[in-house]
């Protein structure tokens, strides 16, 4: 979205992410569900997908995980992470609270260094998530 170089925090928290059409209002605007904001044609840039495969959603999901993470705390701690079930459930946590059969991935090891701070790093995410969607065909454990 246009985002005013930055100045406007809350179109620039939008930029890259996938929202659900709520509405589009007489003025042809796109009004997305949960953003609070509407998409303005000619002004703001956007692409239709006409149905996000469940890889795209959790790949948005565990990214705006890692970015709330990062809002909420000052530093990284070196035990948080998620952990992944064996269906593809991604829970964000702390290493001594998993239970159960699934995997650990310390949120280290998901995030860049950019001279603003921290930033999920999407390739990284990516590497994660494809151990158990395949670019949207069902999980590995055949869910």
């Amino acid at each position: 979205m246009e985002d005013c170089n930055g100045a406007d925090h809350q179109a620039t928290q939008m930029n890259g992410r996938i929202y659900t059409v709520d509405y589009i209002d007489d003025a042809g605007q796109i009004h997305l569900q949960g953003s609070g904001l509407a998409v303005i044609p000619n002004v703001d840039r956007f692409v239709k997908v006409d149905c996000a495969t469940r890889f795209d959603k959790k790949m948005s999901e565990i990214y705006d995980m890692i970015e709330d993470y990062f809002r909420f705390n000052d530093d990284v701690e070196s035990d948080d992470g998620f952990y992944i079930t064996k269906n593809g459930e991604a829970h964000l946590t702390s290493q001594q609270e998993i239970r159960g059969e699934g995997e650990f991935y310390p949120i280290d090891s998901l995030i860049r260094h950019t001279f603003a701070g921290y930033a999920p790093d999407v390739d990284k995410i990516k590497q994660m998530v494809r151990k158990y969607f395949d670019e949207g065909k069902e999980s590995i454990s055949g869910r």
